[in-house]
C-alpha cells in the first residue's frame, strides 16, 4: 500500500512542477514594464503634441505662402492695347505685370524680345508705346490708341487714368497730339464671337459692336478692317455717349487730304490748270 502511495505522490509532483520562482520573476517584470509604460506615457504625449503643433505651423506657412504667390501671379486685371498691333497685359492685385502677350503679328514685332514681367504698369506702357513709335505704328497721321480694361470698376478708373496719362505724355514728347479711346470691357457672346470670327482682340470687337449697334451707317463687317485711328474718327463724328466708353483728344485726319487738295493733285497729274478745271467738282 505504501508503495502505491509513493508512486501516486511522485506522479503528482511531476505533473505539477514548481514554477513559483518563475511566476515571481514574471510578476516583477510585468510590474516594471507597467511602471516604465506609465513613465514613458507623458513623453509620448508631449512628442505627439509637439508634432501636431509643428504640422499646424507648416500648414499655416504653406497657406500664407500660397496666398502670397496667388497675389503675386494671379491676374486681377487685363489691359489690352490696340493700334494695329494688339497686345494684352495681365496685372496682379498690386498692378504689377504678370504677363505681356502679343495678340497678332504686329504685336509680336512690338514686343520683340522684351521680358516685362514684374514691371510696373507705367513702365510697360512706356516700353510698348515707345516700340510702336519706333516701328511707325504711331505717328502724326495715326495717333489713336484703344485701351480696353477688364477689371472691377474701381480698378478700371485708376488704370485708365494711369495709362491715358502715360500715352499722352509719350506722344506729346514726340510732337504728336494723342487720342486715347478707353473702354471698360463688358464682353458678351456677340462680342466674343466677333473677336473669334475675325481674329481681333475682344477690346476692338467691343468697340466695333458698340459703334454698329448705335449707328445705322455701318455694319460690323465694314468696321472690322478699319484701323483704330479710323474707328476713332468715326466715333468722334458720331458723338456716341457711353458710360463705359470715352475718347480723349481727336483722332488724326491728316492722312485724308480733302477735296481741294485732291483736285489739285488730280489736275497736276493730268497736266491741266485750275482754269481748265472750272466747273468741275470733285466727287
Amino acid at each position: 500500500m505504501k508503495k502505491i502511495e509513493k508512486k501516486v505522490n511522485r506522479s503528482f509532483t511531476n505533473a505539477t512542477p514548481d514554477v513559483l520562482d518563475k511566476v515571481k520573476e514574471n510578476c516583477n517584470t510585468a510590474q516594471y514594464s507597467s511602471v516604465s509604460a506609465r513613465a514613458k506615457r507623458p513623453q509620448n504625449l508631449m512628442w505627439k503634441v509637439a508634432t501636431c503643433a509643428l504640422a499646424f505651423v507648416l500648414i499655416a506657412v504653406l497657406v500664407v505662402g500660397s496666398v502670397g504667390l496667388y497675389g503675386e501671379y494671379a491676374s486681377a486685371a487685363t489691359v489690352s492695347l490696340d493700334v494695329n498691333p494688339s497686345i494684352e497685359i495681365k496685372l496682379n492685385n498690386k498692378q504689377k505685370v504678370v504677363s505681356v502677350t502679343p495678340l497678332n503679328t504686329d504685336g509680336e514685332i512690338i514686343l520683340g524680345t522684351m521680358d516685362l514681367r514684374g514691371s510696373n504698369l507705367d513702365v510697360v506702357i512706356n516700353a510698348l508705346i515707345g516700340s510702336m513709335l519706333r516701328n511707325g505704328y504711331l505717328s502724326d497721321l495715326s495717333n489713336s490708341v484703344l485701351v480696353s480694361v477688364d477689371s472691377s470698376k474701381s480698378v478700371y478708373d485708376s488704370i485708365v487714368k494711369k495709362v491715358t496719362d502715360e500715352i499722352t505724355v509719350m506722344l506729346s514728347d514726340n510732337q504728336i497730339s494723342a487720342s486715347v479711346l478707353t473702354q471698360w470691357i463688358q464682353s458678351n457672346d456677340a462680342v466674343n464671337a466677333l473677336a473669334k470670327q475675325y481674329g481681333i482682340s475682344v477690346g476692338k470687337a467691343q468697340l466695333i459692336h458698340n459703334i454698329a449697334s448705335k449707328s445705322t451707317l455701318y455694319t460690323e463687317e465694314q468696321l472690322v478692317s478699319l484701323t483704330v485711328n479710323e474707328l476713332g474718327i468715326i466715333l468722334g463724328n458720331l458723338n456716341i455717349t457711353d458710360g463705359n466708353l470715352s475718347q480723349s483728344g481727336s483722332s488724326s485726319e491728316k492722312s485724308y487730304i480733302g477735296s481741294d487738295a485732291a483736285q489739285a493733285a488730280a489736275l497736276s497729274a493730268a497736266g491741266a490748270s485750275q482754269s481748265q478745271a472750272t466747273g468741275l467738282r470733285v466727287q
